[in-house]
């Protein structure tokens, strides 16, 4: 039996979709045997991806007008096809190593109960096939995201790992559009359960991409899905992220409180909550949000 279940859904494989995302699956079924993968969804190119690899393909799940798959369905599907005791949702786009099993496993082994897994991702520009023919391959990859790539700020949640069967009920959060990763940190720490920082073992590698997927930046932040998630969500009240961690996981696999600058300043942006809900539209339209802040500050640093 798998120890791990990674499940996705892919974008259609189309343009640099289609080697982004071939490079983030075969990544995952290089994990080995304890790991089982599913892909979900009928898009284009993802049938033949799981058969390339010799992952599960689950084609069948429920999608927004426009055709995008939605949280609910698409979290109880993981959950209920999974044949592991623990689940992982990634976005397909993400490139895994072997430092993601044993620091999971750690943590199932320390927790004896609910808890949510998560962790910053490392921007990197991957202009080739993955090559994962080599047993090092994992390790090179590790220290070219560290020399070549940018840690992201706490505030992109690409990935979750938890308990399979810990959330049987969730809203109908359209997939790639804004809100839904936050809610899931809030409404984890709203039911008491820890919330783990993994950034400082697990490299989760993020490939460069635009958002040709969702017809272009304004329309995946603004646009009518985007538009529907921020009615399930609410306001700003009920998001979390990274940075709002109960706990984080050291280079040794042990468990303490978070704590540090980065926890610290999660908790003054939550305060100013209102003020960002309020500014965003302003804000993305003079270049002003998260994401173009923080390439402008690497700019900055690389001189």
């Amino acid at each position: 039996m798998a120890e791990l279940t990674l499940f996705a859904t892919p974008k259609p494989f189309r343009d640099s979709f289609a080697r982004i995302q071939t490079n983030a699956i075969r990544s995952w079924a290089a994990l080995g045997a304890g790991v089982e993968v599913i892909l979900i969804g009928d898009d284009e190119g993802v049938a033949a991806a799981a058969a390339t690899f010799g992952v599960r393909h689950v084609p069948e799940v429920a999608r927004s007008p426009k055709n995008v798959p939605l949280l609910d369905d698409l979290w109880r599907i993981g959950q209920s096809e999974a044949s592991s005791p623990t689940c992982l949702f990634a976005n397909a786009d993400i490139v895994f190593t072997d430092d993601l099993g044993p620091a999971i496993e750690a943590i199932g082994r320390t927790i004896d109960g609910p808890y949510l897994v998560v962790g910053q991702r490392w921007d990197l520009e991957l202009d080739a096939d993955l090559d994962t023919s080599k047993e090092d391959w994992g390790a090179v990859l590790r220290r070219r995201a560290r020399e070549c790539g940018r840690l992201n700020s706490p505030l992109w949640v690409d990935w979750f790992a938890f308990p399979r069967g810990q959330y049987p009920d969730l809203p109908p959060f359209i997939i790639g559009r804004p809100g839904y990763d936050h809610w899931l940190v809030w409404h984890t720490l709203t039911r008491g359960i820890p919330v783990i920082d993994a950034t400082h073992v697990v490299t989760a590698v993020h490939q460069h991409h635009d958002y040709s997927h969702g017809g272009n930046h304004q329309s995946v932040w603004f646009g009518d899905d985007a538009q529907t998630n921020r009615a399930l969500l609410g306001d700003r009240a009920q998001m979390r992220h990274i940075g709002h961690a109960t706990h984080r996981l050291h280079g040794d696999l042990t468990l303490a409180e978070a704590r540090g600058a980065k926890y610290i300043l999660s908790g003054a942006h939550r305060r100013l909550a209102p003020i960002l809900e309020r500014t965003m539209r302003v804000r993305h339209h003079l270049g002003m949000d998260a994401e173009h802040l923080q390439a402008a500050a690497m700019k900055f640093r690389r001189g």
